[in-house]
């Protein structure tokens, strides 16, 4: 299992994401990783690229702000799979 961590990638390289020499190291690593059998995962903003199959999770605070707002925040439409947990809770 291998993760891009594109952070790190851009501070040791000197590139930044979208920069055609950044974005080579990246193909290069998903190709060498790919070919090789081994899982792929970057940051959660790729989750659209090709060939990763997972992906770092937000940091724990934003997950509890994130179920803070759905929790405290306006009622959810009725159809929402939220607001029929709450319903059935």
């Amino acid at each position: 299992m291998i993760f891009a961590a594109s952070g790190d990638l851009g501070n040791f390289s000197g590139h930044k994401q979208g920069e055609p020499e950044y974005e080579a190291l990246v193909t290069r690593i998903h190709d060498v990783t790919l070919k090789a059998g081994i899982r792929l995962g970057g940051p959660q903003n790729w989750k659209n690229r090709p060939g990763y199959t997972f992906f770092q999770a937000p940091p724990e605070w934003m997950l509890i702000q994130e179920g803070a707002k759905v929790n405290l925040g306006p009622p959810l439409p009725s159809s929402s799979p939220a607001q029929s947990r709450r319903r059935h809770a």
